[in-house]
C-alpha cells in the first residue's frame, strides 16, 4: 500500500480584485495523494460520492441531504516547479465549487469563519499539510 501523507483542504474564493483570503476547511487529512484527500473530504464532509474514473467527464449538480445546492466541476491545475519535483507530478486535481447554502449552513454572524458557512464560490484543493497555517490567509 502506498504511504499516506497529510493534506489541508483549502477553499480559495473567486476574486476580481486583490488576492483573496483563503480558508482552511480541514487539516491533516491523511491520504495517498492530493486527489484522494479532496475526494475523501467531499465524501465525509458533504456526502458527495465522486467516481475518480469519471470525475473530469461531467460536473456534479445536486442538492445535498441538508438542502444545500452544490455544483462541482473538476480540473487539473499545474503545480509549481519545486512542488512538481517533490511530488513527481506536474498537476493536481482541484474542484471548482459553487454552493447555495441551506438555512442550517448560512452564516448569521458576520464574524463567523468561512468554514462554518457553505456560501462558496471558488476552488477547493488539497495542499500539503502545514501545522502552523492560519485558519484564514492571503493567497499568493
Amino acid at each position: 500500500m502506498a504511504d499516506r501523507q497529510r493534506f489541508d483542504i483549502i477553499y480559495i474564493p473567486v476574486s476580481l480584485g486583490p488576492a483573496p483570503t483563503c480558508h482552511v476547511l480541514a487539516r491533516g487529512v491523511e491520504a495517498i495523494d492530493r486527489t484522494h484527500a479532496l475526494l475523501w473530504w467531499l465524501r465525509n464532509e458533504l456526502g458527495v460520492q465522486v467516481d475518480p474514473v469519471s470525475m473530469f467527464d461531467k460536473p456534479i449538480d445536486e442538492t445535498l441531504d441538508c438542502g444545500c445546492e452544490l455544483y462541482l466541476s473538476f480540473r487539473m491545475e499545474q503545480v509549481g516547479r519545486m512542488t512538481a519535483l517533490l511530488i513527481g507530478t506536474r498537476a493536481a486535481a482541484v474542484a471548482d465549487i459553487e454552493c447555495r447554502p441551506c438555512d442550517q449552513h448560512t452564516r448569521t454572524d458576520w464574524q463567523a469563519p468561512q468554514r462554518a458557512s457553505r456560501d462558496w464560490n471558488g476552488t477547493v484543493a488539497a495542499w500539503k499539510h502545514k501545522p502552523g497555517r492560519p485558519e484564514s490567509f492571503e493567497a499568493d
